[in-house]
């Protein structure tokens, strides 16, 4: 399952590494302008379109991409627009939440292997080994691309989509975990991840919903005598981000930033 906003040269790349290893393929529109969405359809007749009139974030596309795909299959691959798989996984004996082995676009380097949270500190990191994984106690598995059981997603429950972009990952990996879930890291599916330009170069996405949801998600899964701690960690952040944003003369970016920290 392909998850696509606009940029269809990014999406048919994607499409067509997709397509050279499996031929059931879903593609999602999420609020994609008509003529995207119909170029696509057009150059793709053999996939599978599923379309969304208005854009639902990351959260709401997954979503709904995962209820329509996982009625026909046990198992589904979810890629990200600005991604090319290279193969397969192996499909585990039991149902998990599985990321792959992601490589930096056109290099053989690790971007990630699954990712690490620390909620106290209000800090996300991506894994470069597998046993900087199996030895976090709060993994997650990183929204760019995974492999997921039905059953998982069932017990788990939807991606919140309050949160839209950035985080839900850490968040559902988290409620999985909760739930007594397999997170896992397949070391030899390999897949390629560039930057999406949908959310970039859009500070909306990089400033202020990160910023919003990374103190949503780490206060949530904080225990309450470490929340002052999460506190001053928070805060110092922001307040060096606040400093670079006022000697860049970034008005706007200092703006959404403050709304960040209120929201």
């Amino acid at each position: 399952m392909v998850l696509s906003f606009n940029h269809p040269d990014l999406t048919a790349r994607t499409v067509n590494s997709a397509l050279k290893l499996h031929e059931n393929v879903y593609l999602v529109h999420n609020g994609s302008e008509k003529r995207l969405s119909e170029s696509l359809k057009n150059q793709f007749k053999n996939v599978t379109h599923l379309t969304l009139e208005k854009n639902r974030g990351y959260s709401g596309g997954v979503n709904f991409g995962l209820t329509q795909a996982l009625q026909k299959s046990d198992w589904v691959i979810l890629l990200t627009n600005d991604c090319t798989i290279q193969n397969l996984p192996e499909i585990p004996d039991a149902p998990a939440f599985v990321a792959p082995h992601i490589l930096i676009k056109k290099t053989s380097r690790t971007d990630s292997l699954g990712g690490t949270f620390t909620p106290h500190l209000g800090q996300i990191l991506h894994c470069k080994t597998l046993s900087d994984f199996l030895k976090a106690k709060n993994k997650y598995i990183p929204g760019s691309a995974f492999l997921i059981h039905g059953k998982v997603f069932d017990q788990t429950g939807p991606f919140d989509e309050a949160l839209g972009t950035y985080w839900e990952d850490v968040d559902f990996s988290q409620r999985a975990l909760l739930q007594k879930q397999r997170l896992a890291v397949d070391t030899k599916w390999l897949v390629e991840h560039g930057r999406g330009k949908t959310c970039h170069k859009d500070r909306h996405y990089t400033l202020y919903l990160f910023q919003r949801n990374r103190k949503r998600v780490s206060n949530k899964y904080t225990d309450f005598i470490y929340k002052p701690i999460l506190f001053i960690n928070l805060w110092i952040t922001w307040i060096k981000l606040s400093a670079r944003l006022i000697f860049s003369s970034r008005t706007h970016d200092l703006r959404l930033l403050l709304r960040a920290i209120k929201d």
